[in-house]
């Protein structure tokens, strides 16, 4: 399709900067500063800049150019390697980890900088990727040195930037989707602190819930090494509860349907809502009314309303999607050499206001209906990036031209 170089060229001739990310020490951490940028804090075309962990701003210097700068060209590189995305414009600054690579496309050099984004998606850099991933007792990787020795062939730029646009129109109204997703569960927690405040009412601790039978809840399965598959039940982790979305693993290590009784109730169902109990504690999610078989790791606790003649769901979900909850879990968290964590008995410690059910009805109604909008969002952006990751392999390798699927001939 074009003229063939390597990453590492084009870094060297200056067309782009490539490097991975800081290595933090501990003492350069601290409650404010640069957040640190994880793998889990990624995913395929979207950042989610939330995560707990800063490196103090006096050591900038000593960051240099591993701060993000927008439009950087984002590469997962050890454990989930090969997610994509670009680091948008109006996020905070942040320091990229080791975990992930950056590609900092440099203008007029013949280089479009979303059309590399894809290429990363490409079979072309998936199988040399696969040639030199090598893994550690830890995680799977790829080196920066062997990055630099991948080959791409890149055509003419305004080829480039015709299979960017096609692609990128996705890709924005998918962007833009989330937009009207992030402002929908703003005016819902808006409208669910604002009835709170004016009805008034006691509290209840999640386990007196439970224990009345209005709610069930619980952590995940711990899946022993005999019950992995290549089918069966996803695992989903803590890692795919972000921006209040639970994302299903795509490929990995499943449970066994073999195990089903085992599992029981830890199974993922509809209507679920999910908590984050371990590493970053407190994200939280709804599960879609169209789910895969998964599982719940026990990095996960689920709720589960179980009687709606004394707890409504909509209400529940509006309390749970508000900031309340975190406010309570995050002096219960535990810290341990691995990452902080909340057990299961501090979850049942946390409490909601209870109205009577009609208040809770007529809370849960808004609830509901804004829940319901951003769902069908949800699903649209499934649709587009389905059409959107059909349409990159056949653009990139050349199967198929822009002017075909603009309606003109085939090239």
């Amino acid at each position: 399709m074009g003229e063939v170089t390597t990453l590492g060229t084009l870094a060297d001739e200056g067309v782009l900067e490539l490097g991975d990310g800081y290595r933090t020490k501990r003492t350069e951490l601290g409650d404010e500063g640069f957040r640190i940028l994880r793998v889990a804090d990624m995913e395929d075309w979207a950042v989610h800049a939330d995560g707990p962990d800063h490196v103090r701003e006096e050591y900038r210097r000593a960051i240099g150019p591993k701060l993000s700068e927008p439009g950087d060209v984002l590469l997962s590189t050890k454990g989930t390697v090969g997610r994509v995305a670009i680091y948008p414009e109006g996020l905070e600054q942040v320091v990229y980890s080791p975990q992930m690579c950056y590609f900092r496309v440099r203008p007029g050099n013949g280089l479009h900088p979303r059309y590399l984004a894809y290429w990363f998606k490409s079979s072309a850099f998936g199988r040399q990727r696969s040639d030199r991933s090598a893994s550690t007792d830890m995680a799977p990787y790829i080196s920066l040195r062997d990055l630099r020795s991948i080959e791409l062939s890149l055509p003419p730029l305004r080829t480039q930037r015709a299979i960017a646009e096609v692609l990128g129109a996705l890709d924005d109204k998918i962007a833009a989707n989330e937009r009207a997703i992030a402002a929908g569960r703003s005016l819902a927690k808006a409208e669910f602190e604002q009835f709170s405040r004016s009805v008034g009412s006691e509290r209840m601790s999640l386990s007196d819930l439970a224990a009345r039978g209005s709610l069930a809840f619980g952590d995940g399965y711990r899946t022993k090494k005999s019950e992995l598959a290549e089918s069966g039940y996803a695992i989903v982790r803590a890692a795919d509860v972000k921006g209040a979305k639970l994302t299903f693993p795509d490929g990995g290590n499943c449970v066994s349907t073999d195990y089903a009784s085992r599992i029981g109730a830890k199974t993922i169902q509809p209507g679920d809502l999910v908590m984050t109990t371990k590493g970053t504690v407190g994200r939280v999610a709804v599960v879609p009314s169209q789910v895969d078989l998964a599982v719940y790791s026990p990095q996960c606790c689920y709720f589960r309303v179980e009687d709606a003649s004394g707890l409504d769901w909509g209400y529940f979900a509006g309390w749970f999607l508000s900031d309340d909850p975190q406010r309570q879990i995050e002096p219960l968290m535990h810290k341990s050499d691995m990452a902080p964590y909340v057990n299961l008995k501090d979850v049942g410690s946390v409490s909601i206001p209870v109205p009577d059910i009609a208040t809770q009805q007529e809370i849960g109604a808004v609830q509901r209906q804004l829940l319901g909008q951003a769902h069908a969002l949800v699903n649209e952006n499934a649709a587009l990036a389905y059409t959107r990751d059909q349409l990159l392999p056949l653009l990139m390798s050349g199967r198929i031209s822009v002017n075909s699927i603009n309606g003109g001939s085939p090239e």
